[in-house]
């Protein structure tokens, strides 16, 4: 297995104590065959993995840390690395989605917020550009942005650059609820013209022709 630690230091470079970093245990387990047990790879750990370290857990006088990543594994995923830490201030989610919006919250989850309206604006043909994305555990991909699926907000995930941003469920580390992104266009947001008029189309005649040219 792979096992890693954070080493805190004082001011004058005296170690102050180490702590080893846990996974935390998975809230749901694959089925276990009575005969062969869990498959070897039913978790992937190929993903970027968040571990937290509460202020309060810090010796007092720390004021730098340094990681101790030492690999043991052999098997397909026995790769390991890390990135810098970071100090992060932790907020509720819902303060977090009031500074950033207007917030896409996949239909999925948006039974989770009931009382937010905050959604990106849909009309005269147009669909403005999120800022943020609510997504289920699978990832940033959802039927509001699939094309295949007639994804309204399907131009969102292709002019965009999506970072996560992380986030745990209080006294459930383990549960993966689902993923919060901030999403980054690398041109001016929802900075067009339009223009409109308006064709009476009767009933009795069903759907004119495609307006568009098919990509």
């Amino acid at each position: 297995m792979s096992v890693a630690h954070v080493e805190c230091f004082a001011a004058a470079g005296r170690s102050l104590g180490v702590r080893e970093l846990h996974d935390p245990p998975p809230t749901e387990l694959p089925f276990e065959d009575p005969r062969h047990g869990r498959p070897l790879d039913w978790r992937d750990f190929r993903a970027w993995r968040l571990h937290n370290i509460d202020a309060r857990d810090l010796p007092r006088g720390a004021d730098r840390v340094r990681i101790l990543a030492e690999d043991r594994t052999t098997d397909a995923q026995g790769w390991l690395s890390v990135s810098g830490p970071v100090v992060r201030d932790v907020v509720p989610l819902r303060q977090a989605l009031d500074v950033q919006q207007p917030v896409l919250i996949d239909w999925t989850m948006s039974f989770l917020f009931p009382c937010r309206d905050s959604y990106p604006q849909v009309a005269g043909g147009v669909a403005s550009s999120p800022r943020l994305m609510v997504t289920p555990p699978p990832g940033d991909w959802g039927m509001a942005v699939d094309p295949d699926w007639g994804g309204v907000f399907a131009g969102a995930t292709m002019q965009s650059r999506r970072i996560e941003v992380p986030t745990r469920l209080r006294d459930a580390p383990g549960h993966t609820w689902g993923h919060l992104y901030a999403v980054n266009y690398g041109i001016q947001r929802d900075a067009y013209t339009t223009t409109r008029h308006r064709d009476l189309i009767s009933g009795t005649r069903g759907d004119p022709p495609y307006p568009f040219e098919e990509h």
